[in-house]
């Protein structure tokens, strides 16, 4: 992984290998946590307004945020997803619940409790294959956020990745076996 911070770079994302596929990516966990960290004074969470809106928010594409209610799963909404991601969504908002399986944004909407229950970020990685059999890496970092800096209105999450090269099964003892069947 590359070792440059998405601030100060005028250039952009710096493409990465991952086995042989090549994308854009920079440390987004770092960055995001940064900034949202900058905006955080006093010890109070910051506004996702502030977060998302100041200059060296340049990964808003990578982004999506949702609005907590309670009870979690039923109320919760996903109000806006950055053109990177692949959503499989013709409209939104909606409903965390109705987000599909398997897809990039449920490995976020899969983890918003944490952050919540912390009241801080958390970042993973992890590598999954989507519902169209592709095989993804990808690292995110999912972030609490207010509007009056005490009470979690809102979460942002932050997704890079990478569609991996698919892999062809190999041929070993379950091919034997369904031969014989």
């Amino acid at each position: 992984m590359s070792t440059h911070s998405a601030f100060g770079r005028a250039n952009g994302p710096v493409p990465v290998a991952y086995g042989n596929i090549i994308t854009p990516d920079f440390p987004l966990q770092e960055s995001a946590y940064s900034l949202w960290a900058s905006q955080s004074v006093g010890g109070l969470l910051p506004a996702s307004g502030r977060v998302l809106n100041h200059p060296d928010c340049r990964f808003r594409e990578y982004g999506m945020v949702i609005e907590v209610a309670e009870p979690i799963a039923e109320v919760s909404r996903v109000v806006s997803v950055g053109s990177a991601l692949p959503s499989g969504m013709r409209r939104l908002p909606v409903h965390i619940g109705d987000i599909p399986a398997r897809s990039l944004l449920s490995r976020v909407t899969e983890r918003i409790r944490e952050p919540i229950v912390r009241r801080a970020p958390i970042g993973f990685e992890a590598e999954f294959v989507d519902a169209n059999l592709y095989p993804i890496f990808y690292r995110a970092v999912v972030m609490p956020c207010s509007e009056d800096g005490f009470r979690i209105d809102t979460v942002l999450g932050f997704i890079s990745y990478a569609f991996l090269e698919r892999r062809r099964p190999q041929r070993g003892i379950s091919d034997q076996a369904r031969r014989k069947l």
